[in-house]
């Protein structure tokens, strides 16, 4: 079933059970992605840190979109990871307020911020024009502000983080039927994705467009 309904005090999506060994095997899968993740953008930030010519606009952008990707792996991926040994959400209802909010804001940020790099990649290859490391800066940012703006709604009362189906983590509720969530899906998919994707594809297509003219 669809349904949403309550467990206790926490929003839950209704499922049918996955077997336990399916969520090990998640968990397992999960735990080898955190680490390898981790350990990568570890790497990432702290070459990015450590070399004066890594400072341009571009690679700014990059290292923003590498710090989500941490905070996404090692937070979390830990707390799903917890859950998935688990075989369910044992972390309450906080925590998957917590949770949803995280990873929607994790989601958010990371779409706009390849949206941002690809935009930037579109002006450079096909009107030569770079953008200075300030700006760089403000639109890492303010993507951010953005997506912990959006990611924030549900607490504030628009729509609702439930728990979801595979009952190991917690996110938006896709499925409800109020005004609210209907709204704020709608919003999920149209601003927060179509509209990041829109600008990913309109500048690579460019882009590839002006490297098969001057090939």
């Amino acid at each position: 079933m669809n349904e949403t309904n309550s467990t206790g005090s926490l929003n839950v999506v209704s499922h049918e059970r996955l077997p336990d060994a399916i969520h090990y095997v998640f968990g397992v899968s999960f735990l080898i992605f955190d680490v390898a993740a981790t350990s990568g953008n570890i790497a990432v930030l702290f070459v990015f840190f450590k070399s004066d010519q890594l400072r341009s606009a571009n690679c700014f952008l990059v290292a923003a979109l590498c710090f989500g990707d941490l905070l996404m792996s090692s937070v979390g991926l830990t707390m799903l990871i917890i859950s998935s040994f688990a075989t369910h959400w044992i972390l309450g209802e906080k925590a998957c307020t917590a949770y949803g909010t995280l990873m929607t804001f994790l989601g958010l940020s990371q779409i706009t911020l390849l949206a941002a790099i690809a935009y930037t990649r579109y002006l450079l290859v096909v009107h030569n024009n770079c953008i200075r490391p300030l700006i760089a800066q403000i639109i890492a940012l303010s993507s951010y502000v953005y997506a912990l703006g959006i990611s924030l709604a549900p607490i504030l009362g628009w729509s609702v983080f439930v728990l979801e189906p595979i009952g190991t983590s917690c996110g938006p509720n896709w499925v409800g039927i109020d005004l609210e969530d209907i709204s704020y899906n709608m919003t999920l998919l149209i601003i927060c994705f179509l509209v990041p994707f829109s600008i990913i594809l309109f500048s690579y297509t460019n882009v590839y467009i002006k490297a098969g003219i001057e090939s």
